[in-house]
């Protein structure tokens, strides 16, 4: 449980979250990262070791630089992720057409004592 938290954490932030999207189309350097987030390459670096610590990344060095690239791992937290989102998307969608209040709002307004 302490890691889906700690994954979900790592990709909170911004920032972090910007450099998975750079990663989404493929390996990148550190300073790459740094020109397109228009940050410097301290701060990337701590981003980057945090996704690390998640195991949402990986570095692997290339001549003298090292490429980040995100893991297998990192995928499949990601691919669940969002199937998850989009299932309770469209279970509030369906419960909105029926004209129903959604989710945990309705259960917190019912009276019954079966939920």
């Amino acid at each position: 449980m302490e890691d889906i938290i700690g994954k979900y954490k790592a990709v909170a932030d911004e920032t972090r979250f910007r450099i998975l999207i750079l990663l989404a189309d493929g390996d990148r350097c550190v300073c790459d990262i740094e020109h397109e987030l228009d940050m410097s390459q301290s701060l990337i670096s701590q981003h980057l070791s945090k996704l690390k610590n998640a195991r949402l990344i990986k570095d692997r060095k290339i001549g003298k630089w090292r490429h980040y690239y995100i893991t297998e791992e990192g995928r499949k937290f990601f691919k669940t992720s969002i199937n998850d989102i989009l299932l309770v998307l469209k279970k509030n969608h369906i419960t909105k057409k029926r004209g129903q209040k959604s989710g945990l709002l309705a259960r917190s307004n019912c009276r019954e004592e079966k939920c």
